[in-house]
């Protein structure tokens, strides 16, 4: 009774991973080092990024994107290159992951396979 109590509460204060329909998903926090850590995702199309968000969660690594042809600025990690801004555009689609990958010095984006 105490597990269905703890389950149906976590579920109503927002723990678990709401609707992420209509966007594409950028992990941009989380990523094992050399396959594209170090990058964070500033804004799209010039506007504040959408977040995955919990109630009492305040760091989730996803961002979330409307898919389509967009303008990505990503700042890159501050111990690596501090305030340095790439920007770029990606064409995101519908209910993909993504993640940030570094190729001989040229940022992009690519489906996260891992996930």
């Amino acid at each position: 009774m105490l597990m269905l109590i703890s389950v149906l509460y976590g579920a109503t204060c927002g723990l678990f991973e709401e609707n992420i329909d209509g966007y594409a998903v950028v992990n941009d926090v989380t990523a094992s080092r050399g396959v594209g850590s170090g990058y964070r995702l500033v804004a799209v199309d010039g506007h504040e990024v959408k977040r995955v968000r919990g109630r009492f969660i305040t760091m989730i690594p996803y961002a979330l994107v409307p898919p389509g042809k967009r303008v990505l600025s990503v700042e890159l990690d501050a111990s690596e290159s501090p305030g340095s801004m790439r920007t770029f555009v990606a064409n995101l689609q519908d209910g993909k992951r993504y993640r940030f990958k570094l190729d001989d010095d040229t940022l992009g984006i690519v489906v996260d396979s891992r996930s």
